[in-house]
């Protein structure tokens, strides 16, 4: 594996016109200056480090991309695009070079400018015959020893490599891996009423910090359980919620987010014991869930928010004291982003979940970030990791299937399932102390489906049984829904009778999305790339299939449906209207957009991947409306009626009134909006929610004897 990017070290990198800024991605030719999409910036680096050798297209799905297959084509747009970007009127000259049928190579000569004011320069590629060897050999002058730059520390990276081997499959042969059933026993922590959530053990098992909304009040404490005592120490502050991130490696310190009224959010630590008081280490503009405090006055977190989207986040190390950071990651802009997971300092490695649209992907890297190795995917999220120093592996709790994985760091491969009974309760938050002992919650949360009023804006239960029931459509007196079973989300039809509903199960399957075409009664799923219609019979009457992940749908006024799909790799995205009728799909002039509806004529509303509505006119491109969101949100929850668009965060429905946004109403009694749909018949939203409930701290004693 080459190395892919350059150290933190490196103030500047210098070459033809350009001069690269690392830190910011950004190249400026003292007229234009240029921010470079991450994928971009990945092989600019990648292609300028490894100077010294032709990069086959093997090497950049390896490396760069991280995958097993990158299809040609997602390749050459790259490799195109780049190309587009290094020209200017300062640079017009040859920067990324063809060699046919081998590869590309970096023209120019670069000089590398670090922070301490040295300077290494990395020679262009020496014409040859030969076929380039494997080896990367730089001609430099005053060389310096740096570990993250080619080859200088041949030794070192040759052993990082036996240890640390390259990518998995995706899908990962688990046919030799020891699956087995295994007992637990649950003994309750704390049995005070209210809420429990946020668990985080400590690094040496001792502790577990969590934060607690005590029955009848809306704001969070901190608590830290010392789990051989017992004893609980609580840190409260009046009128805010306290919620714990993570711990510092050696345990000795707590990090925990203030959050306050007016979007006030604030990032604390304080010893262990609570009694010394806290200290203030910065002001956060997007919540932070989770951190790790790295030797003296470090700190490893996802930061949100990332290139201005809200629900992209990127792993970022900061220095306390002065408040510098650096990225270590560099997702993909059609991703859901990069996630913090554990920091192992016993081998110097971070762990961090990469969110695609159709899969996840567990990475870790060094405290530079230049060492990125895939090495697991999975359909669920990775929630929470632990290392076992004694085999060198790494732990994780699936809650939606109950299943506890064991991956072999040293193999490179999945060593043993272990799958708890099925029939037990729910756990959301969890957190290993051992590999035997995991202090959880259970779940904390009645999920139901609710109907809102346009008119008189009455909330009204429509499905509401001892399920987890997520999303749902109506159809006419009928009513479709998801309903999560382990780890499926099928679909459910409720047929109206008398007193109620009789419920049946229509189809399994890890479905994504689910709508209503109320005029022509045809019911439409989404999954990860195909996109399912049903008629009135149930019947499935066709079936829209993409190479590409399809990341929305949604059914357009005159009975078309609109989808995005977005691009091998994770690069760029199209929008699509397919006709029913005629079934032939036609490509919409709008690209990189994550959700779009028809408006009045050849009006288009669509949202941006930088999260901004418009409306357009298609034809003419004439513009009648550009704005943001009134606040930041994880999950864009956007419906259009007749007459209005609404969209939901939080407790909170807003409503688009004369091109602003309006609060239509605000939920009350704990009930939060986590899907919505419109029902045209009916004239109203129809809600998937979560409310709180009272819920426990528990400790499962794995393998225990029943």
């Amino acid at each position: 594996m080459k190395e892919v990017s350059f150290s933190r070290t490196v103030k500047e990198v210098r070459f033809g016109a350009w001069v690269l800024d690392p830190k910011l991605q950004t190249i400026y030719d003292g007229e234009v200056k240029r921010e470079l999409e991450p994928l971009l910036f990945k092989i600019l680096c990648y292609l300028i480090i490894n100077n010294q050798q032709i990069i086959t297209r093997h090497d950049l799905i390896e490396d760069v991309w991280c995958q097993n297959y990158v299809d040609d084509n997602a390749i050459n747009r790259a490799m195109s695009e780049l190309r587009k970007v290094l020209k200017s009127n300062q640079q017009r000259g040859l920067v990324v070079k063809t060699h046919y049928r081998k590869g590309y190579s970096f023209f120019l000569s670069a000089e590398v400018i670090y922070f301490d004011n040295q300077t290494e320069v990395i020679n262009t590629l020496t014409p040859s015959k030969e076929e380039p060897d494997n080896t990367q050999s730089f001609s430099t002058s005053n060389r310096i020893k740096l570990p993250l730059i080619g080859s200088v520390c041949l030794a070192a990276l040759v052993s990082i490599f036996l240890i640390y081997k390259p990518v998995l499959p995706t899908e990962p042969d688990t046919e030799a891996v020891s699956s087995f059933e295994s007992n637990y026993e649950e003994h309750v922590l704390s049995w005070v009423d209210g809420e429990y959530a946020n668990v985080f053990s400590s690094p040496d098992a001792k502790k577990v910090a969590f934060s607690f909304t005590p029955n009848g009040l809306s704001n969070s404490n901190l608590v830290i359980k010392d789990l051989d005592s017992g004893i609980e120490r609580k840190l409260a502050v009046s009128e805010k919620s306290i919620s714990p991130i993570g711990w510092d490696e050696d345990s000795s310190r707590l990090f925990y987010r203030v959050d306050g009224a007016d979007e006030v959010c604030e990032i604390w630590s304080a010893d262990a014991d609570l009694e010394s008081g806290g200290d203030k280490l910065f002001d956060c503009k997007d919540r932070i869930y989770r951190g790790s405090g790295v030797g003296e006055g470090h700190f490893i977190y996802s930061k949100y928010n990332y290139r201005q989207r809200d629900q992209l986040s990127v792993v970022t190390y900061r220095t306390l004291d002065t408040g510098n950071e650096f990225q270590l990651t560099s997702p993909n802009l059609n991703s859901y982003g990069d996630r913090f997971l554990l920091y192992e300092p016993s081998i110097r490695r971070v762990f961090f979940e990469r969110r695609q649209h159709d899969i996840k992907e567990l990475y870790m890297t060094d405290l530079d970030g230049s060492d990125k190795t895939k090495i697991f995917s999975a359909s669920s999220s990775f929630w929470e990791l632990k290392y076992v120093k004694s085999t060198n592996s790494l732990v994780w709790f699936d809650n939606r299937t109950n299943l506890i994985y064991t991956y072999s760091i040293d193999g490179n491969k999945l060593s043993s399932i272990a799958q708890l009974p099925l029939d037990t309760v729910t756990y959301l938050g969890h957190s290993f102390i051992s590999e035997s002992k995991m202090v959880a919650t259970t779940f904390p949360h009645e999920q139901s489906i609710y109907t809102v009023s346009l008119d008189d804006k009455s909330l009204t239960p429509l499905i509401n049984e001892k399920y987890i029931d997520i999303k749902a459509v109506r159809a006419g007196d009928d009513v479709y829904f998801f309903r999560v079973q382990g780890e499926e989300v099928v679909v459910m039809y409720a047929e109206k009778s008398q007193g109620g509903y009789r419920y049946s199960e229509l189809a399994g399957g890890i479905n994504q999305d689910i709508l209503y075409d109320y005029n022509n009664k045809l019911l439409i799923l989404k999954a990860d790339r195909s996109i399912k219609v049903f008629n009135e019979a149930n019947e499935l009457i066709d079936e829209i299939i993409e190479q590409g992940v399809i990341s929305d749908v949604n059914v357009l006024k005159n009975g078309d449906i609109g989808y995005i799909v977005v691009g091998e790799g994770g690069v760029g995205s199209h929008s699509y209207v397919y006709s029913v009728r005629s079934r032939k799909k036609s490509l919409l002039p709008i690209k990189n957009n994550v959700w779009f509806d028809t408006g009045d004529g050849n009006r288009l509303f669509y949202l941006t991947s930088d999260d901004r509505l418009k409306l357009i006119d298609i034809e003419t491109r004439e513009e009648y409306l550009d704005i943001d969101f009134p606040s930041r949100v994880s999950k864009h929850l956007i419906v259009k009626s007749e007459a209005h668009i609404y969209y939901a965060n939080g407790n909170i429905i807003y409503r688009l009134v004369d091109g602003e946004w309006t609060v239509f109403m605000q939920l009350e009694g704990g009930i939060k909006v986590i899907n919505m749909s419109y029902s045209p018949q009916h004239k109203q939203l129809v809600l998937g929610t979560l409310k709180r409930k009272n819920n426990q701290l528990v400790l499962l004693d794995i393998n225990a004897e029943p």
